[in-house]
């Protein structure tokens, strides 16, 4: 997955020769390498789209994902340019593009202090763009004012988000973390990490400087003994093979998981739940035991709130 900062500033060029080696690879070594691409498409072009349709073949299943918040109201509070413009026409005209192609593409949404309260309209906005997929995810900062966005606000947004889906007969939309959720109520296994027992350990980032590390979202100051597995460009074949084949020997993830995990093994929750984001979870456990306690509650009550409507449905 090419991810943020932004992909596109290597270049379309770029991109087309790293399609190539991909596409030799899968031949020579008779694998399947795919690719997905997360952007803010403001650098999207036609011959970006050109491209990209070109080696349609060898993107997987998150295609390309844009990066989004809401109407333009909502996106100019978090997504602007280095000189305080709106880019939210720029992506429009980038859907437009993308409508008039046979490419699919998906969203994603941060939840924050920006867009929490605005449910509705962000619900409606997504949905106005056709996307095949639309994820959205918590931000867990310090806002413009000092506070701090919490678990909660999220949960609770996630459930208005919910009740509006479930009640609208005309959606084409498929929502996550909604479809995980109701996927593990069925009984079915989820591909979202923070809803899988195994998590971390099946997911690998490789930073521009060559460090590599066990997923972005760990806290580069706070956790190199959890999940910094080394460079890239310190090592040879052997080393880089051990790394491949057994990244959490390189780090103390283990431990790590073990520690925060435990506790939730005999929570009611957790077939549902599985312990959420590992390294979300340390840094809130960091900064507050009530933040802490909170992610937990507020995963609970979105699950319940799922649950529930499952089960009236089903009766």
């Amino acid at each position: 997955m090419l991810h943020g900062g932004e992909p596109f500033i290597n270049g379309v060029d770029y991109y087309e020769r790293f399609c190539q080696i991909m596409k030799q690879l899968n031949k020579d070594y008779d694998v399947e390498f795919k690719t997905a691409i997360q952007t803010n498409a403001t650098l999207l072009n036609e011959r970006w789209i050109d491209v990209i349709e070109k080696y349609n073949d060898l993107l997987s299943e998150r295609i390309l994902s844009i990066s989004i918040d809401g109407p333009k109201n909502i996106n100019d509070k978090s997504r602007i340019t280095k000189n305080g413009d709106s880019t939210f026409d720029t992506m429009m005209s980038v859907f437009a593009m993308l409508k008039k192609t046979d490419l699919k593409y998906t969203t994603i949404s941060v939840v924050g202090a920006h867009n929490k309260d605005d449910w509705k309209s962000v619900y409606d906005f997504i949905k106005s763009i056709e996307p095949t997929f639309s994820k959205f995810i918590p931000c867990y900062n310090y806002d413009s004012n000092g506070r701090l966005e919490k678990p909660m606000d999220y949960a609770w947004f996630m459930t208005n988000m919910f009740d509006m889906w479930i009640n609208d007969s005309e959606s084409n939309l498929f929502i996550d973390p909604i479809l995980t959720i109701i996927r593990k109520l069925s009984g079915k296994t989820s591909q979202w990490c923070e809803y899988r027992e195994d998590k971390c350990e099946h997911f690998i980032s490789i930073y521009p400087n060559g460090d590599l590390w066990l997923c972005d979202t760990y806290n580069q100051d706070t956790m190199k003994k959890y999940a910094l597995l080394g460079n890239v460009f310190s090592m040879n074949d052997r080393e880089l093979t051990a790394l491949l084949t057994g990244p959490t020997t390189q780090c103390d993830y283990d431990a790590l998981y073990h520690n925060l995990n435990s506790k939730c093994q005999n929570c009611e929750y957790y077939k549902y739940c599985t312990g959420g984001c590992i390294p979300t979870r340390f840094d809130l456990m960091s900064k507050s035991n009530v933040l802490y306690n909170e992610y937990c509650q507020g995963r609970k009550f979105l699950i319940n709130h799922i649950k529930n409507a499952v089960d009236q449905i089903a009766k």
